[in-house]
């Protein structure tokens, strides 16, 4: 037994890793569209919150 943290391959065509804040990998075979809508809400969640703050301010 060796004490070698395993990192997960992320080089495979089409498969990726996804983790959250804190480094938890979620998941490991999504299909790359789904990468690409993920990206997309959370880019839409984050330009509603900064337009939110400033129309507060």
């Amino acid at each position: 037994m060796d004490n070698k943290e395993e990192k997960p391959k992320t080089e495979k065509k089409g498969k990726y890793v996804v983790k959250d804040g804190e480094g938890n990998i979620i998941s490991q075979n999504m299909p790359k569209e789904f990468e690409d809508m993920i990206d997309l809400i959370f880019q839409e969640a984050k330009e509603k919150s900064k337009k939110a703050r400033k129309n507060g301010l």
